[in-house]
């Protein structure tokens, strides 16, 4: 909490009421930063908590502003506090993805697969030493080869990327005709029969044409641990990006509905931070979009 109000005392040192105003250095007295902190051990007091947490800081603009225009501003960055430690969150989620983004092109220009593609994948049942079997929509007998499937770009992040990959649906005499699903680009050596399909992926689903089907997962208790088909002997600790954003947006809600449940926010406080939260929410869902750019 201490950090929060130096970081509320040093944005006070240069505040911009409007777009066209001059910066302002709003003074406040030690004495009246002492109340202030009664206040907030008050407003913890009133909502049955013993310590002070970061949404009892949403009042305290009304002691902060010297004049009434600068009230707008001064709860701006009363909110952007109340959140910073999102941001901060955020800020190094993606600043570690895009390091990861960055091996992975160049693993994707070298042909390699990467460890995170294999982990991903580890759940899935494999037939027939190669191959991932599609489960649902009358899809219960088709199949798709293992490397294809890793290789397939994720499916929400082709509106950016670029687009799905050609492939082909065809009967497979070594398979005793069952359905094959492959990667596939020389069109004039067609497969007899075969249908031409576009392919996207996501964790846990292919998209034929863009339809959604399952692939058919291990049971829990027969997952073996995915570091038996790297490289290396020693495990390797990868950084769970969906997991971590999940979690962020678990913990950011919270947050917010501990704002708005503050028996001294009102509505325009609340409205004040349900805006940047909608805000921060799609910032979270580009990146959430850019986690997929580590299996491309």
């Amino acid at each position: 909490m201490l950090d929060a109000i130096i970081a509320i005392r040093k944005s006070l040192r240069s505040v911009r009421v409007d777009a066209d105003s001059e910066l302002r250095n709003i003074y406040v007295s030690d004495r009246r930063w002492k109340y202030i902190v009664r206040l907030l051990r008050t407003s913890a007091f009133l909502q049955d908590r013993k310590n002070v947490e970061l949404e009892d800081l949403m009042p305290i603009y009304h002691c902060l502003w010297q004049e009434p225009e600068e009230r707008d501003a001064v709860r701006r960055i009363i909110v952007q506090t109340i959140f910073a430690p999102f941001a901060n969150r955020l800020a190094d989620l993606k600043a570690s993805l895009n390091e990861e983004i960055k091996k992975a092109k160049v693993r994707k220009a070298a042909g390699q697969i990467s460890e995170r593609k294999v982990k991903r994948d580890s759940d899935k049942r494999v037939y027939y030493k190669f191959y991932y079997r599609l489960t649902g929509k009358g899809m219960d007998d088709t199949f798709i080869m293992d490397s294809d499937y890793q290789r397939l770009p994720y499916y929400i992040t082709l509106s950016k990327d670029g687009g799905p990959e050609e492939g082909i649906l065809y009967q497979d005499k070594s398979l005793n005709g069952k359905k094959v699903i492959r990667l596939y680009s020389d069109l004039e050596a067609f497969p007899l029969g075969g249908t031409p399909v576009s392919l996207t992926r996501d964790d846990d689903h292919l998209y034929i044409d863009d339809e959604e089907y399952g692939i058919e997962k291990l049971p829990e208790e027969e997952r073996s641990l995915f570091s038996d088909t790297l490289s290396t002997s020693t495990p390797v600790e990868l950084r769970d990006f969906s997991k971590e954003i999940d979690n962020l947006a678990e913990d950011l809600q919270r947050t917010e509905h501990a704002v708005y449940d503050n028996i001294f926010a009102s509505a325009a406080d609340k409205t004040e931070a349900k805006d940047y939260v909608s805000g921060f929410l799609k910032e979270m869902a580009f990146t959430r979009q850019d986690i997929g750019k580590i299996y491309d």
